[in-house]
C-alpha cells in the first residue's frame, strides 16, 4: 500500500508543478504566482494534516488508504483555496 500512496502523492506533486509551469507560460505572473502560492500551501497543509485533520485513532482503526485520501483531499483543497484567494488579490491589483 505504501507504494501506491507514494505513487499517487508523486503524481499529485507533478500535477501541481505542471500547473505552475503552465501558469507562468500562459499568463505570466497573474496565474503563475497564485499557483505557486497554492503549491506551497499544499505542502504546508500536507505536513500539518497528520496532526490536525487525522485523529490518532484513525491510524489504528482506518485503512492506510482511507487516511491517505483524507490527507491528500484536505491538502489539495487548502492549496486550491489559498491559490484562488491569491489569484483574486493579484488580479485585482493588476
Amino acid at each position: 500500500m505504501r507504494i501506491l500512496t507514494g505513487f499517487v502523492f508523486i503524481v499529485n506533486i507533478v500535477f501541481w508543478i505542471l500547473g505552475i509551469i503552465v501558469g507562468f507560460s500562459t499568463e505570466g505572473n497573474v496565474v503563475g504566482f497564485p499557483v505557486l502560492i497554492g503549491f506551497i500551501s499544499f505542502l504546508i497543509a500536507w505536513h500539518l494534516s497528520g496532526g490536525i485533520v487525522i485523529a490518532p485513532a484513525d491510524y489504528f482503526f482506518q485503512p492506510e488508504w482511507s487516511v491517505f485520501k483524507t490527507k491528500i483531499k484536505w491538502s489539495n483543497v487548502t492549496g486550491a483555496i489559498v491559490g484562488l484567494i491569491a489569484f483574486l488579490v493579484i488580479a485585482s491589483l493588476v
